[in-house]
This record gives C-alpha cells, sequence and structure tokens, in this order.
C-alpha cells in the first residue's frame, strides 16, 4: 500500500518558490514583480542600522590617502571623492587613472 499524499510536499513548495521569479522576470523584467522601489528604502534602513551586526563601516580617508588611489598602481583600486563622497572607479581605470580624462580631478582636488 501506499501512503496517501496530504496536502504539498516540499519539494513542491520549493519548485514553486523558485519558479516565481523566473516568472516575474519574464512578465516585467523585474526578479519581484516590481516592487523593488517600495521594499527598496526599508531593506536599505535596516542594512544601514548601527544595529545591524553585519553592516560594514565606512573608511575615512585624508586627502593624502585618497592620493596614493589615484590609479597610477594597477594592484590598487581607484577611488574619487565627490563632495565628502568616496567611489569606487576601478572599473573605468582607463578614463579616471593616470593619463585620462578625469585624472585632472586628483590634481584640482589636492590644491584645494
Amino acid at each position: 500500500m501506499t501512503p496517501s499524499k496530504q496536502g504539498m510536499s516540499y519539494t513542491t513548495i520549493i519548485i514553486a518558490l523558485l519558479f516565481l521569479p523566473l516568472l516575474s522576470n519574464f512578465l516585467t523584467q523585474s526578479w519581484s514583480f516590481g516592487t523593488e522601489p517600495y521594499f527598496r528604502p526599508y531593506v536599505r534602513k535596516i542594512h544601514e542600522s548601527p544595529y545591524n551586526p553585519f553592516a560594514k563601516g565606512l573608511k575615512e580617508f585624508t586627502p593624502q590617502e585618497l592620493a596614493r588611489y589615484d590609479g597610477s598602481s594597477m594592484d590598487r583600486p581607484v577611488y574619487v571623492a565627490v563632495d565628502g563622497e568616496v567611489y569606487d572607479v576601478s572599473a573605468n581605470r582607463r578614463i579616471y587613472g593616470k593619463g585620462g580624462s578625469y585624472n585632472m580631478m586628483y590634481v584640482y582636488a589636492l590644491s584645494l
């Protein structure tokens, strides 16, 4: 005798949970049915909370420390500071690195 199945099995639930994001991406070109703008601010607020033990602290740079990350060395990332915020622009090393069109930003920032 085979046991009768009562309700859904765990396998069916797992398959359904894996299928929903694929269906969402097919219908709305979004993995969550286009609900990111509604939930992202709340998730970001929780992530940036000081009570979150997994949040990484931001590093603060002096102008002299930031000058070392100007793209002259290939083993270091390229950082740019704009209005007090430091951005990693290593993906565009050709533009922001030494000899690039935006490399003059480093010279101007260090002269201030």
